[in-house]
């Protein structure tokens, strides 16, 4: 699922609670600065790979996090 894989236009997300971020999904998002992610999210592999832009993230108390989720972000 690469919904917005390359979106270089995006620069912000925030999700809506329960929330599942498939591997790729916003891969390559160089535009995107910060995201703010709901309770009892879970992201996958790549999620957000190589989103060079990302200089916040917010994330809840309950995560699961793919150790790779965010690989090449500079955050």
């Amino acid at each position: 699922a690469t919904a917005f894989k390359d979106c270089t236009g995006l620069s912000s997300i925030e999700l809506p609670a329960k929330a599942t971020i498939d591997a790729t999904a916003f891969k390559d998002c160089t535009g995107l600065s910060s995201i703010e992610l709901p309770a009892k999210v879970t992201i996958d592999a790549t999620a957000f790979k190589d989103c060079t832009g990302l200089s916040s993230v917010e994330l809840p108390a309950k995560v699961t996090i793919d150790a790779n989720a965010f690989m090449g972000c500079r955050v």
